[in-house]
């Protein structure tokens, strides 16, 4: 029997059977490639995990496998840090899955949005402004997530669970930011796949930081669309010190944005320099 793993704990795992849910142990070798939520697996007649499938796409942080789609949530409050949206839309691209933005709390300002819609329209398959409080926008979301399996990300208190309960009506747990800090306190402890009218969201703990694991450096540059076609001198150009460049040509034409190309070098230097394990 094939299934999908909807939920990871300690010693086993929550598989989706067609319409069945089963809890399954996890068997020696299959726990040496440590199961994640979204992994299709192989179920034994003993009802344990014997195999995982091919992944088609793989995150480190949040875990998770074989998603479509990365949904990166951002809002006015708290304030966003960008370097952490470019990462993320990097390793989405890096591992195979499309990305989104979805920019939450329009009702509060429209500062993020215009930021965004100016900066990321060519560098991710499409931007949806949100309000979860006011339930505007929801529905566009929702309709665009048809039939796929989506994964939310973005620093805490965003209002990732907050769109999903828009979306499902489930009675998930909404963090509040703290109004001393301005910083999110993490709701969702662990991923869980949700799922209803053909719309499978995968809910994962929200984070503050995320670094730029297990891209190379001559990688980097294949996850930003906007650097697409560029003409370079150079073929394994990094369109950073090099001459001739025609990515650095684009930024100085106001082409692609002078911010995303500002934060494309921090990371390539963060890369070169393997600041982080």
């Amino acid at each position: 029997m094939i299934g999908q793993i909807i939920k990871v704990k300690k010693s086993f795992c929550e598989v989706k059977l067609d319409k069945e849910i089963k809890s399954c142990v996890v068997r020696g070798n299959v726990k040496k490639m440590r199961p994640v939520v979204g992994d299709l697996v192989e179920i034994d007649k003993d009802g344990a995990i014997s195999l995982i499938l091919p992944r088609n796409s793989y995150f480190i942080r949040p875990s998770c496998a074989n998603v479509d789609i990365v949904n990166v949530v951002v809002a006015s409050v708290p304030k966003p840090d960008f370097l952490v949206v470019d990462r993320l839309i990097a390793m989405a691209i890096n591992g195979g899955a499309g990305v989104i933005i979805t920019v939450n709390k329009s009702d509060i300002s429209s500062d993020v949005a215009d930021y965004v819609l100016a900066n990321y329209q060519n560098a991710v398959d499409k931007i949806f402004v949100v309000s979860a409080e006011k339930n505007t926008g929801l529905q566009e979301l929702k309709n665009y997530l048809q039939g796929k399996l989506v994964v939310f990300a973005g620093q805490s208190a965003v209002g990732k669970t907050s769109i999903i309960n828009g979306i499902f009506g489930e009675n998930f747990r909404v963090g509040e930011v703290s109004k001393k800090t301005q910083r999110g306190k993490n709701t969702t402890t662990s991923s869980t796949i949700v799922e209803s009218d053909n719309v499978r969201l995968m809910d994962t703990p929200g984070f503050t930081s995320l670094y730029a694991l297990n891209i190379k450096q001559e990688d980097l540059k294949n996850c930003y669309r906007e650097f697409y076609g560029k003409q370079c001198y150079f073929v394994d150009c990094l369109h950073n010190l090099e001459p001739d460049c025609g990515v650095k040509l684009s930024v100085e034409n106001k082409e692609i944005s002078q911010d995303r190309y500002n934060r494309y070098l921090t990371i390539l230097k963060e890369i070169k320099e393997q600041k982080y394990e």
